[in-house]
């Protein structure tokens, strides 16, 4: 809807108005980097069901993608209702090979042009050989982009000594677990870029990617800030990983996030054969994720000020952190995001889930209700269910069943409500029952949360999320 009426029917109206205007090309490059294959294929949907209703349609489109099998699939869904041409281009062709090497040919002598002085003159020829240069076309062109962002980068103190490490490099044989793989010079690439991280900072760097790897598009601030990470140190940790990472400059860390440059990598930290030591486990590195954003939204506390700025409540955070202000932001970052990184972490332990659960302080979700989506609430609250179930001192943490006075108070004043209103929707208890989602949210729905004087009811609806402490009874 909303891209039919902010894009498709003011540029058709503007086509309507002029005859001699002309189709717009629109190029959507990348399709296969968008995070989600689900996204990936809605989105060619979107596309194809707006071709195929509007034949006056102001838009010609080229979208490029890897040739994915999922996207493969989506495209002949359509074939028969939208006009559409499937073109397959390859780099294994020798004009392929060709652009590769004049690409890498041309940003190698801008680099030795810039850093003459770093270059010595028995150097001139270095990485130019026929030897290399057959070896660079050979391999695919991310290796070409990402050999020549480390080389050339501002990090870089001795370009000539990193190229006469990559074409020693190149010289050696793929390991075994990489033989026969596209990608096998790529990960030695990688593995050397993961090398050149000082021991002192690897642990941090590791944490970093891992948080990365399953969670993209964090800006810069809130995974410094939820990790604990001081400023300096999230440069310093992270200056070895440019080639292969878009990072931030200092003065856009509040705003910008941490990109890939190529999906080639996360891929390849998870995978255990390819990345050997330095392998991420997605499943770790959510429940990580998670333990750091539930800590980051229990440890706020609001400064009583005009300004209603905010601040980490320990003050060993306040002193990794921000300004007030940005710590709220952080704050609304982590709301929309833990109950999605929560529900898809598989088969969390008894001591993480004791750790990062048992003394969360629900009453702080009141704050931050607004930004909490409710559907991946709801996911999250089934997770929850399902993962303390055998967990003596959790098994309650989220019921629908009063189990204290407290929670009788909360349930009589949701059926006191709708008796005293009766045009008020009954408020019903959330169903454990995953069978009939569609229809969950066709009433409000409460539940309880957490233990004793914290505890809360969280109240459902298909729009918000709301959150009532014992104070707030009477306004339900």
């Amino acid at each position: 809807m909303q891209f039919k009426e902010l894009v498709l029917e003011p540029f058709s109206l503007l086509q309507k108005q002029s005859a001699n205007l002309k189709k717009t090309l629109i190029v959507l490059d990348g399709l296969d980097e968008i995070d989600d294959k689900v996204a990936q294929s809605d989105l060619i949907r979107l596309i194809a069901e707006t071709l195929h209703t509007s034949h006056t349609s102001p838009f010609i489109w080229l979208l490029c993608s890897r040739p994915e099998p999922h996207l493969h699939d989506t495209f002949r869904h359509y074939e028969t209702r939208v006009l559409y041409q499937s073109i397959i281009t390859s780099l294994e062709d020798d004009d392929g090979h060709q652009d590769i090497e004049r690409f890498f040919l041309e940003e190698l002598h801008g680099i030795k042009e810039k850093h003459s002085n770093r270059f010595a003159s028995g150097t001139n020829q270095l990485g130019e050989t026929d030897e290399f240069l057959s070896h660079i076309k050979s391999s695919p062109f991310l290796y070409a982009s990402t050999l020549i962002r480390l080389v050339g980068g501002s990090n870089m103190t001795d370009q000539a000594c990193q190229l006469e490490d990559i074409v020693d490099l190149a010289e050696r044989p793929p390991l075994l677990s990489h033989s026969g793989r596209k990608y096998a010079q790529v990960d030695m690439l990688y593995l050397h870029i993961l090398q050149m991280i000082p021991p002192d900072d690897e642990i941090v760097a590791l944490r970093l990617l891992g948080a990365l790897t399953v969670s993209t598009l964090i800006p810069a601030i809130y995974l410094a800030a939820m990790l604990g990470i001081p400023k300096v140190t999230f440069y310093s940790s992270l200056r070895p990983l440019y080639p292969v990472l878009l990072v931030p400059h200092e003065f856009q860390y509040e705003a910008e996030a941490i990109r890939f440059y190529h999906v080639s990598f996360p891929d390849f930290l998870i995978n255990p054969d390819f990345s050997g030591r330095f392998f991420q486990d997605p499943n770790l590195s959510r429940t990580r994720l998670a333990e750091a954003q539930l800590r980051a939204i229990d440890n706020a506390v609001v400064l009583h000020s005009y300004t209603s700025q905010w601040l980490p409540r320990d003050p060993i955070m306040q002193a990794y952190a921000v300004t007030a202000t940005s710590y709220y932001d952080v704050l609304i970052h982590a709301a929309k995001t833990t109950w999605d990184v929560c529900s898809q972490i598989s088969q969390p332990s008894r001591q993480w889930l004791l750790k990062a659960l048992l003394n969360f302080n629900f009453q702080c979700l009141q704050d931050v209700s607004e930004a909490i989506p409710t559907y991946s609430f709801m996911l999250f609250l089934w997770w929850l269910r399902e993962s303390v179930e055998e967990i003596w001192e959790l098994r309650d943490i989220v019921r629908t069943s009063p189990t204290s006075d407290i929670d009788r108070d909360f349930v009589r004043a949701c059926e006191q409500s709708h008796r005293s209103r009766p045009r008020k929707p009954i408020v019903s208890p959330f169903p454990w029952d995953r069978d009939d989602m569609d229809q969950i949210l066709k009433e409000p729905r409460y539940v309880l949360a957490g233990m004793g004087k914290k505890t809360v009811l969280i109240l459902l609806t298909s729009e918000t999320v709301m959150v009532f402490l014992t104070r707030d009874i009477n306004d339900l």
